[in-house]
């Protein structure tokens, strides 16, 4: 776990839209809950494989985010991720995190588009 811990090199928030009901508006969305904050993450481009997949099912998926905790992302989730040169970038979140080999310590990754 600490290998994996030490390979991301960046630091990401989860947050997402509450989305509710009102009387004179009809659906309203309120500003963002944050589910995860500063989790260590590895951002990628996703590989052709991966974006022809995703493809298939007329869903743009341009990045994985890989990190060592299942955060709890659902689709529509946003992401924001600082790298250690300071940069910030966002991403929408398209698939939910699941677990790379299906085993108790191997790292979740989450299929996100840059925004």
């Amino acid at each position: 776990m600490a290998l994996y811990t030490t390979m991301m090199e960046s630091f990401m928030t989860v947050t997402r839209p509450t989305i509710g009901r009102d009387a004179v508006k009809g659906v309203t969305q309120t500003p963002f809950t944050t589910i995860a904050l500063n989790v260590p993450c590895s951002v990628q481009p996703a590989s052709a494989n991966i974006i022809f997949q995703y493809a298939q099912k007329q869903v743009n998926v341009t990045t994985r985010i890989y990190t060592t905790t299942n955060v709890g992302t659902e689709p529509n989730d946003v992401i924001t991720v600082n790298d250690k040169d300071g940069t910030e970038s966002l991403f929408h979140v398209k698939g939910q995190d699941r677990n790379l080999y299906g085993r108790a310590l191997s790292p979740y990754f989450i299929d996100c588009e840059k925004v």
